[in-house]
């Protein structure tokens, strides 16, 4: 589910601010998924289960985040809503 506050990028200059956040939340989310696979998993196994539960729940925020730039960036590249 795409967050329900984002604002939608309507000039350019928003869709740009946009297009830097998602950029910048893509890569945090790719440097967070590295230690929950290949050889950073043994560092995630080696957390408690709460600990572990709360770093995939921020990995889920971070994708929502992500969901809901991309949803704002719509109207800047089709021209208007777009599901």
């Amino acid at each position: 589910m795409a967050s329900a506050n984002v604002k939608e990028a309507a000039d350019p200059q928003e869709a740009r601010d946009a297009y830097d956040l998602l950029t910048n939340k893509l890569g945090q989310l790719d440097a967070m998924l590295v230690m929950i696979g290949g050889e950073g998993v043994a560092a995630f196994n080696l957390m408690n289960e709460v600990m572990q539960s709360n770093y995939l729940w921020a990995c889920q925020n971070m994708v929502e985040e992500c969901q809901g730039l991309a949803q704002s960036l719509s109207p800047a590249i089709f021209g208007g809503a777009h599901a």
